[in-house]
């Protein structure tokens, strides 16, 4: 349970920082792909800053379902590690766009970044629940 919290927050902690760098120096990354075009600049730093919105979620994701795979719950680890681009995001990249235009596309990210951690918690906060009783019986036991 201590490797898994500390996996979590060094995941989250690093993938802050990116996240933090992607909504305060969008326009560094960006010159990485070319500076000649200033309303092209404008358009791609607003959509950096829209679509990777919710990314600071992604480390988070990635430990929980590490840790379905490593306890031997595969189907849990396939359904969680699927959930973000393929049951939520592809979904939302169809269906918001027809409702919101070109602001559905940049807004499908962060809806899915944030929904599938949502979704994440609900299955890993019962498994750390459920963890922390067998340990609790474990050291009852032993003692």
């Amino acid at each position: 349970m201590q490797t898994y919290k500390s996996a979590v927050l060094a995941a989250t902690i690093s993938i802050t920082v990116g996240w933090l760098v992607c909504q305060t120096m969008p326009h560094l990354i960006l010159s990485l792909f070319g500076k000649g075009n200033a309303l092209f600049t404008h358009f791609a730093v607003r959509c950096m800053r829209i679509y990777l919105g919710g990314v600071f979620c992604a480390g988070f994701q990635i430990v929980s379902t590490g840790y379905f795979q490593a306890t031997g719950q595969p189907f849990k680890a396939s359904i969680l590690s699927m959930l973000r681009q393929l049951l939520l995001l592809i979904p939302l990249l169809l269906i918001l766009p027809l409702f919101f235009g070109l602001d559905g596309i940049l807004y499908a990210g962060p809806v899915a970044d944030i929904s599938s951690a949502i979704i994440v918690a609900c299955f890993i906060i019962p498994e750390m629940k459920k963890l922390e009783r067998h340990v609790k019986e474990e050291r009852a036991a032993a003692a």
